[in-house]
Parts: C-alpha cells; sequence; structure tokens
C-alpha cells in the first residue's frame, strides 16, 4: 500500500493506468479533446500509438533499479523490490505440461499485484525521456491554446500515444527517440502493432 501512495504521487498526468482516482476513459476523452481542438483550429497532428512487444516480458531489472534509485527509492525498498523480482523460480507450459523451474533474469511477472506498479516506474522513465525531447526541440507536442502547456503524450499500461505537429521531421524524432529509450530500457516498440 505504501509503494501505491508514493508511485501515485510522483506519476505525472499523463499515466491512466494503475493508479487510484484514474480511469481507462480519462485517456479516451483527453485524446479525444486534443482531436477535437486540433481539427476545429485546421491544424494537422501526428498521432502515433505505440505498443511496446512482450512490454512485462522484457523489463530490464537494472533499468528499473536506476529508475528507482533516481526516483529516490531508498536501498531498503530496492532490495526489497529486486528480491521479490529474482528469488522466484517460473515455469512454462509446453504441451499442457510445466516445464522445469527456472530463475528469470528479467521481466515482470503478469499476475504479481507489484508488476503494474513496477511497469509504472518504467513509463515515468519514457514520460521523462519525451519530456526532455519537448524541452531541446527535438520533438514538438501539440498546445491546444495560445501559450498553453505543450501536450505530447498519454500513456496506458504498455500502450501509449503520442500527439505532436505534423512533420516528417517530427516523426522521424519520435523515433529515433523511441530507439534511444528501447535501447536503454530494453522496451521495443512493437511496429506491427503501432
Amino acid at each position: 500500500m505504501m509503494m501505491m501512495v508514493f508511485i501515485a504521487v510522483e506519476m505525472t498526468q499523463n499515466h491512466i493506468a494503475f493508479l487510484v482516482g484514474r480511469q481507462i476513459l480519462d485517456g479516451c476523452l483527453i485524446a479525444n479533446e486534443i482531436i477535437n481542438t486540433v481539427k476545429h483550429e485546421d491544424q494537422r497532428l501526428l498521432l502515433f500509438k505505440v505498443d511496446f512487444e512482450k512490454a512485462f516480458d522484457s523489463v530490464n531489472w537494472d533499468f528499473l533499479r536506476d529508475i528507482m534509485t533516481q526516483m529516490g527509492f531508498g536501498v531498503k525498498w530496492r532490495k526489497w523490490i529486486g528480491s521479490c523480482l529474482s528469488s522466484t523460480s517460473i515455469s512454462v507450459l509446453i504441451n499442457g505440461s510445466p516445464s522445469k523451474e527456472f530463475h528469470m533474469e528479467r521481466g515482470l511477472r503478469q499476475g504479481d499485484p507489484l508488476s503494474p506498479l513496477l511497469f509504472l516506474l518504467i513509463a515515468e522513465a519514457l514520460q521523462v525521456t519525451i519530456t526532455e525531447a519537448c524541452n531541446k526541440g527535438v520533438f514538438k507536442g501539440v498546445s491546444l491554446r495560445e501559450g498553453g502547456d505543450n501536450i505530447y503524450f498519454l500513456q496506458y499500461a504498455d500502450d501509449a500515444l503520442f500527439f505532436g505537429k505534423w512533420s516528417c521531421l517530427n516523426a522521424k524524432n519520435l523515433i529515433h527517440v523511441l530507439k534511444w529509450f528501447e535501447d536503454a530500457s530494453s522496451l521495443k516498440v512493437n511496429l506491427a502493432r503501432s
């Protein structure tokens, strides 16, 4: 419970999943408002929906540890979480029969109540990466009013929706930023579903 409170305080408004007081429809409503506003103003919009390939299975534990350190998780918390991740053994069903047990070396177990919260930390790292790209002018989001904040990103679990000013360069830059994030985190963009 304490971890849920800490994560809820630390998360930006761009994350919709797994947080108290946020619902899946929040993201749909925000996206709809952005699209309607841009359409009403006769602007062109870059809209890029990203699905990460086997997102929970590919989480790099070292990357997760680094994120927890940067977010201020204490040594004790990081050790507890590390123990939860590395101390269990798993098996897979092959033709209906369980395989020999083995230890995981990466990824988050689906069905584990801790996994969605840990994945939110990875999602927050993506938020920070995109924010830095916007601040440096590498990626340009959209503004719904003159002088307003740029909106560039919504995320629900392992699905992300990016909003940007329409240009081929902006699209290429977004793909470069996502590739950089993939290299750091091991989360690969599933281009077939994006």
